[in-house]
Formats: structure tokens, C-alpha cells, sequence
């Protein structure tokens, strides 16, 4: 209200909204910080997308809650250098969907992004500044990662129980993903396409279709101590 102060002082209702609940497009220095779209989305859950965030540029996302939806925190268009952390968005189809455009030096740490029946991460496309201290436990797939170079993926994510894929490199290039223990059934621990430079090292992939797989028109990566 006119006057008020601190952080989330907007009342959207609870279980009523139907559409997106905050969509921001066109800034920078935004900071959206403590929202819990699951308790204002109208049910069924399982088919709304809350966030929109679109063109936006050094702004932190943090604190926000998206459980159980279709599409927890989608960016469109190129987003870059902005700062995504300690959000929980577990449970969702997609947990945070960068669905092209270029997004280029974001920040991606200690998100809760497990039991994702879709992709728990999709960054697409660009090269992050650190993906970190996310956990990815239960989802289906947890990390694509497109058109990434020179980039280091953090070792402290935790992967575990994928059915799916847990790490997919597409049309990157010198990407290092080192010291993750991507366990789980079935599908791929690690998958490579399309990439050429990179190193793949000290992973464990226990209980995979295909522990680490390189396929398409990959050259002079390196895989060791797996």
C-alpha cells in the first residue's frame, strides 16, 4: 500500500490467480526476493507458470517459492549477470526454464530444484558465472547446459536418483565438469553433445544406462578418472 515499507507489502489473494502472478520485462536492478506463487496460484498447480522474467539485467531473484507447477521461474529473451539463489522451486515440471536469447554471466546457486518431472535446470543459451550448491536430488533430468564456453560447473551440486539425464552439455565447448557423483537408474549420468574441449573428470555415474555418453560431432574432449 501507499506508504507502507519492507519487502512483499502487495497482496495478490490466495489459490485465485489463474495467469502469471509478477512478470518483468525490460530491466535492470530489479530485486523480486520472498514470494510464494504456489499459495496464490489457483489449482490446479500443475498448470501454471507464475514468474516471467524477460530482457532483465543484474537483478536478484531470491527466497521465492514455486512448488508443484508447471514452470517454477521461466526467463525468455537474453537475460544476463543476474543473481538466482535460494529459491525453492522443487516439485515443478521445470524449475527454472531459460527457454533461449542469450544469458550470458548468471548466477545460479543453492536452489532447491529436486523432484522436477521435466528439466530442474535448463540454461539456454550462454555461459553461466556459476552454477553451485544446487540440489537437484529426485528430478527426472536435472542440468542442460547449451552454448556454454570456458565455464567450470561447480562440484558441490547434488545430483542423485535421475531416471533421466543429470548433466547434458549442448554445443559447448572447454566446459569442465569435474568431481560430481551423478548417480542414479537408468539414463545418463553425463551427456555430451555436439562439444568439443571440454573435460569430464573424476565423476562417479553408478547405476546409469550410460555413464558418460559423447555423441554428434564432439572433438578433443577429455575424459579421465571416472
Amino acid at each position: 500500500a501507499p506508504g507502507s515499507g519492507g519487502p512483499n507489502e502487495n497482496v495478490f489473494g490466495t489459490g485465485t490467480i489463474s495467469g502469471r502472478q509478477i512478470q518483468v520485462e525490460s530491466s535492470n536492478g530489479l530485486n523480486v526476493s520472498g514470494f510464494n506463487f504456489s499459495s496464490q496460484a489457483l489449482a490446479p498447480l500443475t498448470s501454471r507458470s507464475p514468474f516471467l522474467v524477460s530482457n532483465c539485467g543484474t537483478s536478484t531473484f531470491n527466497n521465492n517459492i514455486a512448488t508443484g507447477v508447471n514452470i517454477a521461474m521461466e526467463m525468455s529473451s537474453n537475460n544476463a549477470t543476474n543473481t538466482i539463489t535460494a529459491n525453492n522451486f522443487s516439485g515443478s515440471a521445470y524449475g527454472i526454464y531459460m527457454n533461449g536469447g542469450s544469458n550470458n554471466g548468471n548466477t545460479v546457486n543453492n536452489n532447491n530444484l529436486s523432484n522436477c518431472t521435466n528439466w530442474a535446470l535448463t540454461y539456454n543459451l550462454g555461459t553461466p558465472a556459476s552454477i553451485n550448491t544446487n540440489t537437484f536430488t529426485g528430478s527426472v533430468n536435472a542440468l542442460y547446459l547449451r552454448g556454454a564456453s570456458t565455464f567450470t560447473l561447480g562440484s558441490s551440486n547434488v545430483f542423485k536418483n535421475q531416471t533421466g539425464t543429470s548433466i547434458y552439455l549442448e554445443s559447448c565447448s572447454a566446459v569442465n565438469v569435474s568431481n560430481n557423483a551423478v548417480n542414479g537408474t537408468g539414463g545418463h549420468g553425463i551427456l555430451v553433445n555436439q562439444s568439443n574441449n571440454c573435460v569430464i573428470d573424476g565423476n562417479t555415474t553408478c547405476g546409469r544406462t550410460f555413464g558418460i555418453r559423447i555423441q554428434g560431432s564432439s572433438n578433443a574432449n577429455t575424459i579421465s578418472n571416472g
